[in-house]
Parts: structure tokens; sequence; C-alpha cells
């Protein structure tokens, strides 16, 4: 019974995004953990400290220009760790795309818990370029608990931070 109990329960520690389509269910699929079409998440907070620290506001379509990453996006999606198929498809508009290794939380100890996620860019419907994003990235200000959607033409303006420091966030 102690087997059946703790089975039962490391199950319950571990989310699963289910139900998975069947590859004949899926016209599309889109992997989060392929590496060769990750962007450098180093550029973009570079890029995004520039920004904070010149005081100006900047469009997210040029700042990932300068950031070197994808061209031609027309979507910009915030994916926080523990994100649903289902939430990443309402908000994208998405429906033929089984989405593979989507962000998880995962625990560095008892106490502290990490809510990596990706960012994702988009092209006509089509996931183009995830990037890796972590909590403690310090220039780029964006909810990390919900699926959120911004474009080229989104102005991101510097926000007080901390230590007199700016981050960006979306204009409101």
């Amino acid at each position: 019974m102690l087997v059946v109990v703790s089975a039962a329960a490391l199950g319950a520690c571990v989310r699963q995004d289910k139900p998975l389509a069947l590859p004949a269910d899926c016209p599309r699929t889109f992997d989060f953990a392929d590496r060769g079409i990750q962007g450098d998440a180093g550029a973009l907070q570079k890029e995004a400290g520039r920004a904070a620290a010149a005081g100006e506001p900047i469009t997210v379509g040029e700042l990932t220009r300068r950031a070197g990453l994808a061209e031609g996006w027309d979507q910009w999606v915030t994916v926080p760790a523990d994100t649903r198929a289902a939430e990443l498809n309402s908000a994208t508009g998405i429906s033929d795309v089984c989405w593979k290794n989507l962000p998880q939380e995962w625990e560095i100890s008892v106490e502290e818990h990490v809510r990596d996620g990706r960012y994702l860019l988009l092209r006509n419907g089509v996931p183009v370029q995830p990037i890796f994003y972590t909590r403690f990235s310090t220039y780029l200000s964006l909810d990390d608990h919900k699926v959120q959607v911004l474009y080229p033409q989104t102005v991101l303006i510097p926000t007080p931070h901390y230590a007199d420091k700016f981050h960006l966030t979306p204009a409101p």
C-alpha cells in the first residue's frame, strides 16, 4: 500500500499537459527545448538594459531587431512556467500546434521554486523562435504568471525598478 501511495504522490508532483495529441491529430509540433532555434537571451537582456538606461521608450520590434532575433514576426508571447497548451492556443489564436516541452516551474530547494519561461516569436500563427527568460531577468518586466501577447509596435517604457535602475514594461 505504501508503494501505491508514494507512486500516486509522485505522479501528482509532475505536471503533465494532457491530453497529448497523437501524431495523426497534430498537423504541426513545436518543441520549446529545440536548441537549434533558441534566441539569444543575453543579447535581448543587454539591449533591454541599454534602452532602459537611455530612459527612452522603445518598440518591441526595435528591441528584438537590436538583439539580432528573428525578423518578420508579428506576435511576441510570454509563455511562463506551467502554461497549459489551451492557454497558449487561446492567447495566440493557434489551434493546430502540439506544444512540446512547455516551460515548467522547478524546485531549487524546499523554499525556492524557479519560474523560468520563454518568450515566443510567431509569424502568421507559426512559431518562429523561443527565447529563454528567468525571473531574475532585470531589464524586461513582463507578467511571468500569465500568457501575455505583445506586438512589434508595442511600446516599452523605462520604469523605476530598484537601486535607481530601470526596466522596460509595456506602456499602459
